[in-house]
């Protein structure tokens, strides 16, 4: 478990973990063997997100149709690199480039009486577009990070949002804010899934310090966020926990609140360290691929890992595939990327020959 600060908070926070998102920058290649045993000894829970590329806006962020497709590339631009600084979405403009003319398709479609944008974006020119401006892209696989969200309003027993009770605006509010920022920014945020079990070891303190060091222990989770409301007035709550307010806030400020600290929560989960070289180049052996149909299961989910720049095969043999790669950022990252797919088991790398080998699963 590893405690972090991180500079966005509004108060001290210690958010848990189970292995460490942020690697520091590797200076020498000796480090990786390293980090490789730790990442083995680690479970990275992370889920492929296949709607990757593409973007869900509503009717009413837009006048027309290609305002709308303008915005929803603005999106994708958030999606895609892991950070909400407005300074990729910039520079593209600075740039005057056609966002329109990276769209594969859009529909319109309605959602609970709501209309919206559904937009698909060409995947191959976007990729293209990031490289060609050194803008960090993340791939298909990313975090699950549960949200431990304790609510005392001060009037009945102090429950966990996810716990099957009473509904009310405010549990409707967060488990909304969630659900869009699951969407928005390409990352799996969940709020613990309660059976009868948790509630009765939360209720005694079974066998943990707190809450969010329970959920860790089941291992169904990369990282645990705890928030604590509390009621203080008719329409006042201060936030405690993970995030702190300095001041209460009413009902709509506090969401706004949440909002923007998690969303600098996420910038930092998701920042990529850039490889200091041109272009890191690898040998990759795979063991595990026996014929054709897992050959092609193996390329499909290598394409997947946007660590990867380019690849080449230079062998195939029953069991094993040979090939170059070239990376784009720093080998953590690509480390982190095979762990988080659920296809690559037991990387080991020979620093010797500049080898990674992994088994395809």
């Amino acid at each position: 478990m590893i405690d972090i600060y991180p500079s966005f908070c509004v108060g001290i926070i210690r958010i848990r973990f189970i292995g460490h998102l942020q690697y520091s920058v590797m200076k020498d290649k000796l480090i990786l063997p390293i980090l490789i045993l730790v990442l083995n000894a680690v479970e990275i829970n992370a889920r492929e997100f296949s709607s990757l590329f593409e973007v869900r806006i509503s009717t009413q962020e837009y006048t027309n149709v290609n305002y709308g497709l303008n915005r929803a590339f603005d999106k994708l631009l958030i999606k895609l690199s892991g950070s909400s600084s407005l300074k990729f979405r910039n520079e593209i403009n600075r740039q005057q480039i056609n966002k329109t003319s990276y769209v594969a398709s859009y529909t319109t479609e309605e959602i609970d009486g709501e209309g919206y944008l559904r937009v698909k974006f060409l995947e191959d020119e976007v990729i293209e577009l990031f490289d060609a401006n050194a803008f960090p892209i993340i791939g298909f696989n990313r975090p699950s990070i549960s949200f431990l969200i304790n609510i005392d309003d001060g009037t009945t027993q102090p429950e966990f949002l996810g716990i099957d009770r009473e509904d009310t605006e405010l549990k409707t509010n967060l488990s909304n804010l969630l659900k869009n920022l699951t969407e928005t920014r390409g990352i799996f945020l969940d709020v613990p899934e309660f059976d009868l079990q948790d509630i009765q070891n939360l209720k005694n303190k079974l066998n943990y310090e707190d809450p969010a060091d329970y959920f860790l222990a089941k291992g169904n989770t990369e990282a645990v966020v705890n928030i604590e409301l509390l009621k203080t007035g008719i329409n006042s709550w201060s936030i405690n926990g993970d995030f702190q307010s300095l001041v209460n806030l009413q009902q709509d400020q506090l969401i706004l609140f949440l909002d923007d600290q998690i969303n600098n929560y996420i910038d930092e989960v998701l920042a990529i360290n850039f490889s200091e070289q041109d272009q890191n180049t690898f040998r990759f052996v795979v063991k595990g691929i026996d014929n054709y149909t897992e050959h092609e299961m193996f390329l499909n989910e290598v394409k997947k890992i946007f660590s990867i720049r380019t690849f080449q095969t230079t062998s195939i043999m029953r069991g094993e595939t040979q090939m170059n790669l070239k990376l784009r950022f720093e080998p953590q990252e690509l480390m982190r990327e095979l762990q988080s797919s659920r296809r690559f088991i037991n990387p080991v790398y020979d620093s010797n020959t500049e080898t990674l080998q992994v088994e395809f699963n």
